[in-house]
């Protein structure tokens, strides 16, 4: 376990990076470490340093929307923007190209998660991810980051 609590603060941030929220904070249960996931959404924002947090990979309609590249370089249409976390959530979501995602951006935003690391006999981790909130039959994927790599690795 010793490995694991070593790498905990950076790698509470790196495993979220799927579009799943939830407050970030740490529990030890037994052998299990329980690590929340947080969403693409903060992790970008925080780490960016956003004045506003947003999600640089899911947009909303808004007129006064410029064409051109949002913070992470996806270029969208005009009359698009990046949604931002403040946003109310019964915005439907659309793609750069203005085309509707089937959700709302609460409902994107709202998805939720916990990562356990469980410490087996032999010296191994099992992990087990519990999700909630997710859209029926979505897409979703999640990542770890490993900032002891240079560059960070995925």
């Amino acid at each position: 376990m010793k490995d694991v609590k070593r790498r905990t603060p950076r790698r509470v941030i790196a495993l979220g990076l799927l579009g799943l929220g939830s407050a970030l904070s740490i529990s030890v249960h037994a052998e299990s470490l329980v690590l929340p996931l947080v969403t693409h959404a903060a992790f970008f924002s925080a780490e960016t340093h956003q004045q506003v947090p947003l999600d640089p990979q899911v947009f909303v309609a808004d007129p006064s929307g410029s064409e051109g590249p949002g913070p992470q370089g996806i270029r969208h249409v005009t009359g698009v923007r990046n949604a931002r976390v403040a946003d109310p959530g019964s915005l439907p979501t659309v793609n750069a190209l203005n085309k509707p995602l089937d959700m709302t951006l609460g409902a994107w935003l709202g998805a939720s998660g916990d990562v356990v690391l469980t410490r087996q006999a032999s010296g191994h981790e099992k992990v087990t991810v519990v999700l909630s909130h997710l859209k029926p039959n979505g897409h979703y994927s999640l990542f770890e980051n490993h900032f002891d790599q240079k560059p960070v690795g995925f």
